[in-house]
């Protein structure tokens, strides 16, 4: 196996997605918002088909409209306090919408479908180089900023009052938010995308008692299911994102006694 180049890169970028994924995907389980991995992998399916339509590298189109969906979901969430789901429902329909629509115009199917399904194992050196710095750079902002997003994430009243700039804090999230939900629709596909963000934190809650417990377990969690997929998927013939997240409900399903022997 580790005489492909192409194994070698899929395991460097899956090590790197199962680094930055559980650092997003620990606040928005615990923020009550983990089906915005689902509305905005629909945002960004509707960006690879614009990128290919263009001619545009799908990877920038798809983080742009990432952003752009992230950034309306924490707008209509401000305009509807008391209906927070409501505005990722909103976002997921104008997704669904745009992404049906657009591929109609799209001539490189196979390209389209990849991103559907996930296609790590067909990633480009420069597509390599782009994703590490990316990976790089936001796990550099949440180390910045941790102290600040876990205030966040349990009650943004009482860190306004502690003296975070909630809004400031919130934006920098949500970028990364958007960054990370980009690139793992890239690897393991924007059917799965959710899934990739929620089951490593789900897996840790099982076996954790604190807030940085939880955040270690997700990490190890989620190195496991993209290492542990991918090898897998490798012998068996699959396709690497199913595989993942095949792995980590299994995983998943395995832990929940655990959980109940504790109590």
């Amino acid at each position: 196996m580790f005489n492909y180049d192409f194994m070698i890169r899929a395991l460097w970028v899956g090590i790197l997605v199962g680094l930055m994924a559980p650092l997003i995907g620990q606040t928005i389980v615990l923020r009550r918002m983990s089906m915005v991995g689902d509305a905005v992998a629909h945002t960004t399916l509707a960006g690879v088909a614009i990128g290919l339509i263009l001619g545009i590298d799908p990877l920038i189109s798809s983080l742009v409209t990432a952003l752009l969906g992230v950034f309306l979901i924490d707008v209509l969430r401000k305009r509807l306090p008391h209906y927070a789901d409501v505005s990722i429902a909103i976002l997921m329909s104008l997704g669904i919408g745009l992404a049906g629509t657009l591929s109609s115009f799209v001539r490189d199917t196979n390209r389209f479908t990849a991103f559907l399904f996930g296609s790590i194992v067909a990633i480009s050196q420069e597509e390599v180089f782009l994703i590490s710095i990316v990976v790089l750079i936001v796990i550099v902002v949440y180390r910045l900023f941790y102290k600040e997003i876990f205030a966040m994430t349990f009650d943004e009243n009482l860190a306004q009052h502690a003296g975070v700039n909630v809004k400031l804090v919130n934006l920098i999230f949500m970028i990364m938010l958007g960054v990370t939900l980009s690139i793992a629709a890239k690897t393991v596909g924007t059917l799965i995308l959710s899934s990739l963000l929620i089951l490593p934190v789900a897996s840790a809650l099982q076996l954790s008692k604190s807030y940085k417990s939880t955040l270690v377990w997700s990490i190890l969690f989620s190195l496991f299911y993209m290492v542990g997929g991918l090898i897998l998927s490798f012998y068996i013939g699959a396709k690497p994102g199913g595989t993942v997240v095949l792995l980590a409900v299994l995983t998943y399903l395995a832990l929940l006694p655990i959980r109940r022997l504790r109590r």
